[in-house]
C-alpha cells in the first residue's frame, strides 16, 4: 500500500500543476479554443491516472482494517483533487459551450439577443435504447455518437452510458455485459457492435427485405394499403435510411423501381402507366422511371387529402353520412315506446307540409351537395298543448365536417330571463299561465309589454291583481295575437270559479323547472331538473379530480357513501314548499324591504335574497332566490372567497 501512496504522490502534483496551467489559460484574454482543448485534455489524463490509483488505494485500505478516522482523513484529501478537477472541468464546458454558440450566431446579434433565447423551456430529451433490431441502430447511432465523440468524458462513463442506452434483457444488452466495464473494454465494445449490427451490407439487406415485404403483403392481400398515403410513407421511410446507407437511386433504380411498382395496388398502376404516357421522357433511365413514379405518388396523396377535405366540409355529404345518420335515427325510433307515437310524429310532419312550413325536395335535386337532418317525435305526456314534437338534430355532423349549430350564429341566452319570469309570476294574488304554439310575441301597448316580458319560448308566465283584469289580459292577448296567426290556448290560473275548463284546478303544472300547486298557490321542485344543478355533486366530483380519479375507475369508498347519502335525501326536496305569492292576502304592504347575505367556505360561497313585507296583519319574509357555486379546485383563502360571493349578491339582487 505504501509503494501505491508513493506512485500517487507525483500523480497529484502532475493534476494540479494541469489544472493550475488550464485555470491561467482560462483567465488568458487571448485564450482560443485550441490551447484550452490541449490543457483540458492532459487534465482529463492525469485525472484517469489518479482515479485508477486512488481505487487501489480504497482496496487496500478497506483490506488493512483501518479506524474510520483514517478512512475519512484519506477519503477526504483525495476529495479535494476531486473537486478541484470538478471546478475547472465546469469552466471548461461552459467555455466550450459559449464558442459553440457564438459560431452559430451572426456577429451582429447582440448578446441581450442571444441571453433571451435561452429563456424558453425545452421538453427534456429521452434517449433512444436500442433492443439489438438492426433495423434500429441508425437511430441509435445517430445519438449515441455524441457520447462517444465527447473529448471531456473518460472511457469508463461513455461504457456505463452505452449500458444504459440498450434495452434490458435484448440481444444488445447482453453484447455489452459480456466485456468488462473498463477503459480498454469500450473501444472494443464499440468496434464488435457495429460489426454485429450496423455493417452497410446486413442494414441494406435489412431493408430491401422490408420492400420485399411489402410487394408479398400487396400480392397475399391487395386490398392491405386501401390509403395510398400510408404506403407512400412506408416506402419513402425505406428509401430515406437507404440513402444514409450511400444507396442512391443512381446505382441501384434498376432494382428499386420494379420492387416499389410491384408495392403498389393494381388501380394505381393502371393509374401510373397512364399518367406515364403523357410525361416527358417516358423511356429515360430507371433513375428517371424511379423519381417520376414517386413524384406520381406524391401527386396521388396530396389530392387523396383533398378529397378528403372535400368530402367532410360542411354542405357536402357522402352515402356513408347518410347511412350513419339513418341507423343513429332508427335506434332511436326503436326506443319509442308503440307505433301511436310514430304517427303523431309523422302527423305533425303532414300538417307542416299542409301549411307550407316544410316543403318535398324534388326528385331531380336529391343527387346535389346537401345537408342531412336527422329528427325524431318527442313525446311528452305532461305538455298541456303539445305532446308529440318533432325536433331536429342540428348538432349532427359529418366525418370531419361541421355541424349547423356551428355554423349559426349564437343568439341570446334565454336561460337568464327564467328568474324574471318567476319574480313576476309571484308578485301579484292572481297566477296565469298559457302557450303558444311560437315564440314570436305581438306588440300593442300595455298587453303587448307585458306579454314580452312574460314570454319565454311558448310560454307565458305572470300574475296580475284580480280576476277582472286577469279577463281583460286574456282577451286582448288573444286579439294580440290572432292578429299574427298564432292560437292561445291552455290558460292556468288559480281561481276556482274563474279556472280553465282544460286543466282541473286539483292539478299541478311545471312552470320554468318549477312546479305550481294551483289549488294551494304554492310552488315545489322538480327534482329532475334539481339534480343536473344541486351544489353537493359538483363538490364531490371536484373531490374525484383532486384525487386524480379516472373516467373508468371505481369512486373510493368515502365518496361513494357520501353519494349515496346525498341520493337518499333527495326525495325529502318534494316536501319543500315555498309560497307563489310573495305578498300574502292579508296584507297591504305598506313598505317592503330586500335582504341579501352572503357566505363562503372552503367548497362553496352562495348569495341569496329575502322580501321583508310589513301590512296591517304583520310581517312576512319570504324567500326570492338564491344562486350557489363550488370553490375553485385550487386552494383559496376564505377572504378571497368572500370576495367572489360580493359580486355573486349584486347579481342575485
Amino acid at each position: 500500500m505504501e509503494d501505491l501512496k508513493r506512485q500517487r504522490t507525483p500523480v497529484r502534483k502532475a493534476l494540479l500543476k494541469a489544472v493550475e496551467n488550464l485555470e491561467t489559460e482560462l483567465d488568458n484574454e487571448h485564450k482560443t479554443r485550441v490551447t484550452i482543448q490541449q490543457f483540458f485534455s492532459r487534465a482529463i489524463f492525469q485525472r484517469y491516472q489518479l482515479n485508477n490509483l486512488d481505487r487501489r488505494v480504497d482496496q487496500c485500505l478497506l483490506e488493512a482494517n483501518l479506524s474510520d478516522e483514517e478512512l475519512n482523513e484519506e477519503y477526504e484529501t483525495a476529495t479535494e483533487y476531486v473537486n478541484r478537477f470538478s471546478d475547472v472541468e465546469v469552466r471548461v464546458r461552459n467555455y466550450f459551450d459559449l464558442c459553440s454558440y457564438e459560431t452559430e450566431c451572426d456577429v451582429s446579434i447582440s448578446h441581450r439577443e442571444s441571453s433571451s433565447k435561452n429563456q424558453y423551456r425545452l421538453p427534456k430529451l429521452e434517449f433512444k435504447k436500442f433492443n439489438g433490431e438492426a433495423k434500429d441502430w441508425l437511430g441509435f447511432w445517430s445519438q449515441f455518437k455524441q457520447i462517444d465523440q465527447n473529448v471531456s468524458m473518460v472511457p469508463e462513463e461513455k461504457f456505463q452510458y452505452l449500458i444504459q442506452a440498450t434495452t434490458e434483457g435484448s440481444r444488445a444488452r447482453e453484447v455489452v455485459q459480456s466485456f468488462p466495464p473498463s477503459a480498454e473494454n469500450y473501444p472494443k465494445v464499440i468496434k464488435y457492435l457495429k460489426e454485429r449490427f450496423g455493417k452497410d451490407e446486413i442494414l441494406l439487406e435489412v431493408y430491401v427485405r422490408e420492400l420485399l415485404r411489402l410487394v408479398l403483403k400487396n400480392a397475399m392481400n391487395p386490398n392491405e394499403y386501401s390509403v395510398i398515403s400510408n404506403l407512400y410513407d412506408k416506402l419513402e421511410t425505406q428509401f430515406r435510411a437507404l440513402e444514409t446507407l450511400g444507396v442512391t437511386s443512381d446505382k441501384f433504380a434498376a432494382m428499386l423501381y420494379p420492387l416499389v411498382k410491384s408495392c403498389l395496388p393494381e388501380e394505381i398502376i393502371r393509374a401510373w402507366e397512364r399518367n406515364r404516357c403523357r410525361v416527358a421522357g417516358q423511356d429515360g433511365t430507371s433513375k428517371d422511371r424511379l423519381s417520376q413514379l414517386m413524384d406520381f405518388l406524391k401527386g396521388e396523396v396530396d389530392g387523396e387529402l383533398r378529397i378528403s377535405m372535400a368530402r367532410t366540409g360542411f354542405g357536402v355529404e357522402n352515402n356513408e353520412s347518410k347511412k350513419m345518420k339513418f341507423k343513429s335515427k332508427r335506434k332511436t325510433i326503436e326506443e319509442m315506446p308503440t307505433a301511436t307515437d310514430l304517427f303523431s310524429g309523422q302527423q305533425v310532419l303532414d300538417d307542416w307540409l299542409g301549411n307550407g312550413i316544410i316543403e318535398e325536395v324534388p326528385v331531380d335535386e336529391l343527387e346535389n351537395s346537401s345537408h342531412y337532418l336527422p329528427h325524431r317525435a318527442v313525446i311528452k305526456d305532461s305538455s298541456e298543448t303539445t305532446k308529440v314534437r318533432p325536433v331536429f338534430d342540428v348538432s349532427s355532423k359529418p366525418k370531419g365536417g361541421v355541424s349547423q349549430n356551428d355554423s349559426l350564429e349564437k343568439g341570446r341566452n334565454l336561460l337568464e330571463l327564467i328568474p324574471k319570469i318567476i319574480i313576476g309570476f309571484r308578485m301579484n294574488s292572481v297566477a296565469t299561465l298559457k302557450k303558444l304554439f311560437d315564440d314570436v310575441p305581438g306588440y300593442l301597448k300595455d298587453t303587448s309589454q307585458l306579454l314580452l316580458k312574460s314570454l319565454y319560448v311558448d310560454t307565458c308566465v305572470t300574475s296580475l291583481s284580480s280576476p277582472s283584469v286577469v279577463q281583460r289580459f286574456i282577451r286582448d292577448a288573444t286579439h294580440v295575437m290572432s292578429e299574427a296567426q298564432f292560437n292561445l290556448r291552455g290558460w292556468i290560473w288559480n281561481e276556482p270559479q274563474e279556472s280553465s275548463e282544460e286543466v282541473g284546478l286539483e292539478k299541478k303544472v311545471p312552470v320554468l323547472g318549477l312546479i305550481w300547486d294551483v289549488k294551494k298557490d304554492v310552488l315545489s321542485l322538480d327534482l329532475r331538473d334539481l339534480s343536473d344543478d344541486a351544489l353537493y355533486p359538483k363538490i364531490l366530483l371536484q373531490s374525484t379530480w383532486k384525487l386524480k380519479v379516472g373516467w373508468d375507475q371505481e369512486l373510493p369508498e368515502e365518496l361513494t357513501r357520501n353519494y349515496l347519502q346525498w341520493k337518499s335525501q333527495l326525495s325529502l326536496l318534494k316536501e319543500l314548499k315555498i309560497p307563489r305569492w310573495l305578498f300574502q292576502e292579508t296584507l297591504d304592504s305598506r313598505s317592503w324591504s330586500l335582504h341579501t347575505f352572503t357566505d363562503a367556505s372552503k367548497l362553496a360561497y352562495a348569495a341569496v335574497v329575502f322580501i321583508r313585507a310589513e301590512g296591517s296583519s304583520g310581517t312576512s319574509v319570504q324567500l326570492i332566490q338564491a344562486k350557489s357555486r363550488v370553490a375553485p379546485v385550487k386552494s383559496v383563502t376564505i377572504p378571497r372567497l368572500e370576495l367572489l360571493e360580493m359580486p355573486k349578491g349584486q347579481h342575485v339582487l
